[in-house]
């Protein structure tokens, strides 16, 4: 019976569903709460930072916006049921709206979920705002004057000077008729002086759209009494009217009579989404959405396309700009809109990329020069990457969950990329509790290095209703359990200093803030005050800070009480030395596939019986860990401890050597005992503590025994 030896030679893979005999060794049954970084290893994700909250009475299924002004200008906004509501992204603090009018009507919800009734997009200080319930309709205003006479060419109309000609008025308007050779049909003009006729509308006709079924819009004002106030206001714009021609030969856009379903920019463009209808406003101005003159076509034009696939008519969702083209997800297809040399009505055409289905509410993110995008298919959701490059754009996107089928249970309600971690987030709508999916991808020129995913749950809250991410940090609102939303921030760095709570290593905690205790002579007690409510039957955990004698220890918690409706934790005594980080426990827990014995080409050898022995584990700037051996049939479960003093004991997670002192972190390896069938045993990595540890490999041996085939 030999001895042989089987590697997990990194835990970057995340984690996989298919069968263990079949997966790369570097992926894993489960990869909870995981970071998977490309240096450092599989550790212990970033915490969930508690910013602020967002007012008890925030519904959580608003349509949630946010708006990047510049590094210190950013805002969250809340569009409800005939409802907006501002906040600032970094300190939640909420800013006036002031609706003009009945705007607000404009977002009547009609019973239905915000979230999914809204789209928006930000210009500058402007947010555009569109109901996707509202049917575009046309005003019943006309447009001015009446008609003075006509001509058949310009050079026909009077002149000043010419004999027996009648004065003609300022402001009169000419029907200008033009002759069977000319390739223009009839347009107008109108007498601005004595020698200076300009294009208009023809007059006594529809010219404009209804303004309370258009668009609405949000904008920041800022104040004039105080230089650094400011306020939003929330209104319908005017929107141009028709500027020349008639029905004939300037129509209505394309968007009348239809539901708008989304709203973008586009190299200086304003666009809209309307059935299978792309419509872009003027250069340079948005609210534009008609041709200048019907006597030639200019470049700044508006440009109105319908895009049409394989199977006929198709309904547009989302348009996401990369390049000089336009990705545009359907709901039987994607397409891909371009215009050479440059955007202009008469260079745009469209062509069918791919015939994937996709999200009707999850717009597509761009990360590096790939674009992701959701399908919700069934009970489970999936993710395809659209891979482009600077030459070409493929024609396929590949379903990067496809060796996670049954990873993201239903619809997603959330979606992000972080371009400074590599990595895109999601957010299921079902179930309600805090779960974050995440993507880590990696590439190195052309060849793709890293492809994996892990689960996060967050502690203390509800589900995450919209993320947003700047560089390298993760900014999610989430469902508050004592009503409302709370504001967190998940940073991707591997060293946080930016309260100052240590400067030697990280706390990870969720809901995770520095709190300065209060001592109360009268009662004898400190206390350490909340801003959110902690759920019933959920404590905190409580670190001592760099202001205290001994950082990184633990908080004595375990006399203390609640109060003021779980906000205050009430301790005996006076502990206020200095100030604490507060925050929820959450576990790091990486499922080791079953171990596999291989042969030539890494494939599995499947008869015969693998006895383990035992597995080392290599890790680096760790504090603690435990390794789990679970007996599969029996319900057994081998819990080994490797702690800062390198020994295996019998120590539990409250023991003294974690409560009493800081941690002290190093690097090297640790040997367990496993003892078990590989066909039953499996083995758990897991952090159970607010201190970092990142898991780089291990190795395992066993007695191999090898069986004929019968």
């Amino acid at each position: 019976m030999p001895l042989i030896t089987g590697d997990y030679p990194s835990f970057l893979g995340g984690e996989s569903q298919q069968d263990d005999t079949v997966r790369s060794p570097n992926q894993l049954t489960k990869a909870i709460n995981a970071w998977l970084h490309a240096a450092m290893g599989a550790g212990k994700r970033p915490p969930a930072e508690f910013v602020a909250g967002l007012g008890v009475t925030l519904d959580h299924d608003c349509a949630f916006h946010s708006i990047v002004r510049d590094e210190n200008e950013r805002y969250i906004v809340a569009v409800g049921h005939r409802s907006i509501r501002v906040f600032d992204h970094e300190t939640g603090k909420e800013y006036t709206v002031n609706a003009t009018g009945d705007a607000l009507n404009y977002l009547d919800t009609q019973g239905q979920r915000a979230w999914s009734c809204f789209a928006l997009a930000t210009f500058s200080d402007t947010t555009f705002i569109v109901n996707r319930l509202v049917d575009v309709k046309q005003s019943d205003e006309l447009s001015p004057g009446s008609l003075y006479g006509s001509a058949q060419t310009m050079s026909d109309l009077p002149k000043p000077g010419d004999k027996g000609s009648a004065v003609v008025p300022t402001g009169a308007i000419y029907n200008i008729i033009g002759s069977s050779e000319s390739q223009f049909d009839d347009y107008y003009v109108q007498k601005q002086s004595s020698s200076v006729y300009l294009e208009v509308a023809r007059p006594g006709i529809k010219h404009r759209f209804d303004a309370k079924t258009m668009p609405h819009i949000l904008k920041r004002i800022p104040d004039p009494v105080h230089a650094d106030g400011f306020w939003f206001s929330f209104g319908g714009p005017e929107w141009t009217a028709r500027l020349a021609g008639d029905e004939q030969s300037n129509p209505f856009p394309s968007i009348d009579g239809q539901r708008i379903r989304e709203v973008f920019k586009h190299r200086d463009r304003l666009g809209f989404l309307a059935g299978e209808n792309v419509l872009m406003s003027e250069v340079s101005d948005p609210f534009n959405l008609w041709r200048t003159s019907v006597t030639q076509v200019l470049d700044a034009d508006p440009i109105d396309v319908s895009v049409s696939g394989s199977n006929g008519v198709t309904t547009l969702y989302h348009a996401v700009p990369f390049q000089s083209a336009l990705f545009l997800a359907a709901a039987g297809g994607q397409f891909l809109l371009t215009a050479e040399p440059y955007l202009a009505a008469k260079n745009v055409k469209s062509d069918p990329v791919n015939s994937y289905s996709s999200s009707p509410y999850i717009r597509p993110k761009l990360m590096g020069e790939s674009l992701y995008f959701t399908e919700d298919s069934g009970a489970y959701a999936s993710v395809r990457e659209y891979f482009i490059d600077d030459l070409s754009v493929t024609g396929d996107a590949a379903d990067v969950t496809a060796h996670v089928p049954k990873l993201m249970p239903g619809r997603m309600r959330a979606m992000a990329s972080a371009s400074g971690a590599d990595c895109v987030f999601f957010a299921p709508d079902e179930p309600t509790d805090a779960q974050l999916y995440v993507y880590f991808v990696r590439w190195i020129g052309d060849e793709k290095q890293q492809s994996a995913w892990t689960r996060w749950s967050i502690s203390g809250v509800g589900r995450i209703v919209h993320m947003h991410a700047i560089n390298d940090v993760l900014y999610a609102v989430a469902e508050a359990p004592g009503g409302g939303c709370e504001l967190l921030k998940f940073r991707m760095v591997l060293n946080q200093h930016d309260t100052d709570a240590t400067g030697d290593y990280n706390f990870l905690l969720d809901r995770m803030l520095v709190v300065q205790p209060t001592y109360q002579q009268f009662g004898n007690e400190t206390w350490i005050d909340l801003p959110y409510i902690v759920p019933d039957g959920m404590t905190v955990t409580v670190l001592k800070t760099d202001d205290w004698q001994d950082p990184g220890a633990y908080l004595d918690i375990t006399k203390a009480r609640w109060d003021n409706a779980r906000t205050r934790l009430a301790l005996p005594g006076n502990h206020t030395e200095g100030r604490v980080v507060v925050g929820m426990d959450y576990e790091h827990r990486l499922t080791l596939t079953k171990p596999i014995v291989r042969g030539g080409q890494n494939q599995a050898v499947l008869v015969g019986r693998t006895q383990v022995r035992d597995i080392e584990v290599a890790y680096k700037d760790g504090a603690y860990f435990e390794l789990e051996v679970e007996q599969h049939g029996n319900g057994r479960v081998e819990t080994y401890v490797a702690s800062h003093s390198g020994a295996y004991t019998a120590r539990v997670l409250n023991d003294s050597v974690f409560r009493t002192s800081a941690p002290t972190f190093h690097s090297g390896s640790r040997r367990f005992p496993v003892l078990g069938d590989a066909n039953s045993v499996r083995m758990h990595l897991v952090n159970r503590l607010p201190f970092q540890c990142w898991f780089q490999s291990a190795q395992w041996r066993g007695m191999f025994v090898s069986r004929s085939r019968v």
